[in-house]
């Protein structure tokens, strides 16, 4: 990281510690980093702390625009996506999306990326940092469900680091062949594997056992527990929880 970019990531750090909204956890994290700079704990420190924010934060900020065609054709659905930098509205890149439906119970996806790089809020803000390399991305997914078992796989390429990751995910609804089921009701256990692997990257696994339940349609309560292993040298365990309500407009 240049000196730029550490001083840019610093100042948004004793922003982000500042916020009202920063949690205990990030706010150990990011100080936690901070005492690391310069030492030899640096990398340890900056992936708990990537790990933290991508636990606790969803970017609420967005700076591209853009065009998108969609629609569907009996059993294909596809889309095509053009987005451009807003300040500038300088051409950033094309994404295009299909999927195919195998009757009721499997959905094949097929997906891409065509274009400039741009890492996060520093790339959109620091004009440097997404200027004319190009960068690809490719995604192949699926879900198959049928009698209350669930099965959904994913696989993603980026040219960037030729970095590779993949995603499966198991679980059956113990709610499917009861009463209960015609209240949309839904208790489903699942187990999780994801791995992620480049040229730049330490390779990581996570393993994931988790539980979600839905009493009523749009309610759901969701418990997992995760352990994280960093190229069998770092590993790290996560318990989390989660309450979500969808409201209908």
């Amino acid at each position: 990281m240049d000196q730029k970019v550490l001083d840019y990531v610093v100042e948004k750090t004793h922003e982000l510690m500042n916020a009202p909204s920063c949690s205990k956890e990030a706010k150990q994290a990011a100080q936690n980093w901070l005492d690391a700079i310069g030492t030899d704990n640096q990398l340890a420190e900056t992936k708990k702390y990537i790990a933290e924010l991508e636990a606790d934060i969803m970017p609420m900020m967005w700076h591209e625009t853009g065009i998108s065609l969609f629609g569907s054709y009996k059993k294909f659905a596809y889309s095509l996506t053009a987005t451009s930098y807003l300040n500038t509205f300088e051409m950033l890149g094309v994404a295009a999306r299909t999927d195919y439906r195998f009757g009721d119970s499997l959905r094949v996806g097929l997906s891409g990326y065509i274009g400039k790089k741009c890492h996060g809020m520093i790339g959109r803000e620091m004009s440097d940092k997404y200027s004319s390399s190009c960068m690809k991305y490719f995604t192949m997914d699926m879900d198959y469900s049928v009698n209350g078992f669930m099965l959904d796989c994913s696989m993603v390429y980026c040219s960037d680091g030729n970095c590779k990751s993949i995603g499966c995910e198991f679980g059956y609804d113990l709610m499917s062949h009861t009463d209960y089921n015609k209240f949309h009701s839904q208790i489903i256990p699942f187990l999780r594997y994801d791995c992620v692997c480049g040229q730049n990257l330490t390779n990581k696994q996570k393993y994931t056992m988790g539980i979600d339940v839905v009493p009523i349609p749009n309610l759901i309560f969701k418990a997992e527990y995760g352990i994280r292993d960093y190229a069998h040298s770092v590993i790290s365990t996560q318990l989390a929880f989660s309450l979500g309500y969808t409201v209908n407009f």
